[in-house]
């Protein structure tokens, strides 16, 4: 994996002057060659080079190298025993980068600056994180003078650890008294509330004024402003997020204002009156804290629910420019309520620095800022600016809530045909294919079965031949054997009476009957448990690659003779607690914005907008097994694109002409069947994980269970 730096870009005065730097990384051992910290002013090519003065020296370490040479070593062998190819590459790539951490660590680099405040009058804070020797750490409050580029005061913390009374004194900083010089920090008090402490950067950091939060309050974002501080916390006892507004003087509270919605980050207009939120969404609210009023505006149309975004609050309050992690960044003019994009920025610049014969790539994230009444881009570490001005934009609209001319919300019912509510989305246009890539769920839910679970069909009280179920023994068809793949028995995961499924779900994407069973490839290795003499495998959650196809999924039609099939041979196969199974409607069953079949739609950003409004309406999350429909995921890549490509081996880079090929074809691949942690089943595999069973659309069609696609995450 290559460095990735992240960059800030700070306003340092109010005539256009910046502080471009680059911050640390959660990398044991990143090359910090290409790190920087300099000063400028837009339009002007001149730039004062900081970085000795905003980093520390990390020297080379002899023990850090001869640990990742081991590291190195271990992936290295672990590949040369794996026969899958797609794993063996992994554990190769793995043990080059550790190669490559060995040759970084003898050489000399940079302890980065952590966190970073900045006053606005020339005067910056930072605290370095470093490791005190080989075993210690320590930190390091440095006050530079960005302009001239002098040292005005170096605070340092030996030994302080996570839990070392200083380091708890500085965990965050804040934010800079431009008329003072104070520092705002946050610390974790004894009584584990967080308290604001304001410090004047001196030895020691002596405390000047402190204010301590309410129990179980978590401040996340701050604000400064004409005396006062405004803290955006979140509460777990309560939804949302509490907005208070503290006397930098006196540490009272003068406003206390409740958000209904959770908070991305925040800014506060020169004079103090109001102040901007990020919220979920890509939305921007602005709150008036006299009269408690808020404006909503929605600048990122299309956005999914999940979109958060950066804000940047001009001095004057004239505008706000809100960024979304993606890079998308819009600028809202308050006085009219109208947006217009300001582009996307690029993507992270890729540095190429060998050492030797290994491959160093450093990727360094561009950076945006609004420095008084100028909007600053940092792209390949160079600075330019961006027009504020509306007269330059043609593509403005209206983004304000409840104002003339602004998009509005869709209303949809659950009790309305599809297609009609398609057609209140203002999708009508999309109608057709938006009901092909509609998929009807079935939530199944499991109830304990015991011992009896285990019992053959003509045992009282024994699960019925051909019902759904979860673990116990399969229903296969009269004379079958036990599936296997390399010699070792598969382990059953349950069977689903797909005539029920239909009873439950008329609309459902399947055949009208018949039984569909699930089972999963084991490792090599074997155990023995404690309640059972018997030896068995383990299920292999790793090796899901398409070419070693260790997982089947059988249909058995409906008009098919069943029998309970016991497995008698040993080693058996990890064999799951039997669980009766109840089967529900399904709420999951429209594409979202992390699915593939969603971007198939090609969508406007209007559209967008209006198509997530009404799924939002129509469908909820469901965090159990589920049989078709759209999985609710942990990690954010799709793992239809991993059904397309036929294995772990996806482009990195969204943005390519590669991806987007491949993520076309990956939205003909539907979920088959979703697996959750089960405590009746005793399905529990890995950390919190999932597998997910997915048949191509031309597959299901024809009825052809035999080249599903299986993948796993936690």
């Amino acid at each position: 994996m290559p460095t990735c730096l992240q960059t800030r870009l700070l306003p340092i005065g109010d005539q256009g002057e910046y502080l471009l730097v680059t911050l640390g990384t959660d990398d044991d051992r990143p090359d910090t060659r290409c790190a920087i910290a300099k000063t400028g002013r837009l339009g002007s090519d001149e730039a004062m080079i900081l970085t000795d003065r905003f980093t520390l020296p990390r020297p080379a370490s002899e023990r850090e190298a001869l640990r990742f040479e081991e590291s190195a070593r271990g992936q290295q062998e672990v590949a040369e025993s794996d026969d899958h190819a797609s794993y063996r590459r992994y554990y190769l790539e793995n043990a080059a980068q550790y190669s490559l951490a060995a040759a970084i660590a003898r050489t000399e680099q940079r302890w980065l600056p952590e966190q970073i405040a900045v006053s606005g009058r020339g005067a910056v804070t930072v605290r370095i994180g470093y490791q005190n020797g080989e075993d210690g750490h320590g930190i390091a409050v440095r006050e530079i003078d960005a302009r001239s580029g002098s040292l005005k005061s170096h605070n340092e913390f030996a030994g302080a650890g996570d839990d070392h009374d200083n380091y708890m004194q500085l965990r965050r900083l804040h934010c800079m008294d431009p008329d003072t010089g104070a520092l705002l920090v946050s610390e974790l008090l004894k009584s584990r509330t967080v308290g604001l402490h304001e410090k004047q950067l001196q030895d020691g950091l002596p405390l000047i004024a402190s204010y301590t939060c309410p129990k179980d309050d978590e401040p996340q974002y701050f604000a400064h402003a004409a005396g006062r501080w405004a803290v955006a916390a979140y509460n777990p006892n309560r939804r949302g997020t509490m907005l208070r507004i503290i006397d930098q003087g006196t540490g009272e509270l003068q406003h206390e204002i409740a958000l209904s919605s959770d908070v991305g980050g925040i800014g506060m207009t020169e004079d103090g009156s109001r102040v901007a939120c990020a919220v979920a969404g890509g939305r921007v609210w602005l709150v008036d804290l006299e009269s408690g009023k808020i404006r909503k505006f929605a600048p990122h149309i299309g956005a999914g629910r999940d979109t958060w975004c950066e804000l940047y609050l001009a001095a004057s309050g004239d505008f706000i420019v809100s960024v979304t992690y993606e890079g998308h960044a819009m600028i809202t003019w308050l006085g009219d309520g109208r947006s217009a994009s300001l582009g996307k920025l690029s993507d992270a610049t890729r540095i190429e620095a060998p050492f030797g014969d290994l491959e160093s790539i450093v990727r360094i994230r561009p950076a945006l800022a609004v420095l008084g009444e100028r909007i600053a881009v940092a792209e390949d570490l160079e600075v330019r600016e961006l027009s504020a001005s509306a007269d330059d934009y043609d593509d403005a609209f209206v983004s304000e809530a409840g104002r003339k001319g602004a998009r509005k919300p869709v209303r949809v019912s659950k009790k309305a045909p599809f297609a009609e509510n398609i057609e209140k989305a203002r999708l009508a246009a999309h109608s057709d294919r938006i009901q092909a890539l509609a998929s009807p769920a079935v939530a199944v839910h499991t109830k304990k079965l015991g011992k009896r679970g285990w019992s053959a069909p003509d045992v009282r009280h024994a699960p019925e031949l051909g019902a759904s179920r979860f673990g116990g023994w399969p229903d296969l068809a009269a004379g079958s054997s036990w599936p296997t793949h390399d010699g070792r028995p598969m382990a059953f995961l349950g069977q689903i009476d797909l005539s029920a499924a239909a009873e439950i779900q008329p609309d459902l994407r399947l055949p009208r009957g018949g039984l569909l069973s699930f089972f999963l490839g084991c490792q090599e290795g074997t155990y023995t448990p404690e309640e059972d003499a018997r030896e068995r495998y383990l299920v292999d959650i790793e090796q899901v690659d398409v070419a070693a196809a260790n997982w089947a999924v059988i249909h058995a039609p409906a008009d098919t003779a069943l029998e309970r099939i016991v497995y008698k041979d040993s080693p058996l196969p990890e064999l799951f607690n039997p669980a009766a199974i109840r089967l529900a409607a399904g709420t999951r069953w429209l594409p979202d914005e992390e699915s593939c079949a969603f971007d198939a739609l090609a969508l406007t950003p209007f559209e967008r907008a209006d198509y997530l409004e009404m799924a939002s309406q129509l469908q909820r999350a469901h965090e159990g097994h589920q049989l078709m429909g759209y999985p609710t995921l942990i990690q954010p890549l799709p793992p239809e694109l991993y059904c397309a490509a036929g294995g772990l081996d996806t482009p990195e880079d969204r943005s390519s002409e590669e991806y987007d090929a491949l993520a076309v074809q990956a939205a003909d691949w539907l979920l088959l069947l979703q697996l959750t942690e089960d405590q009746y089943t005793d399905f529990t595999w890995g950390d919190g994980g999932r597998f997910y069973f997915y048949i191509h659309r031309d597959d299901l069609a024809a009825g052809d269970f035999s080249k599903t696609r299986v993948y796993f995450e936690n």
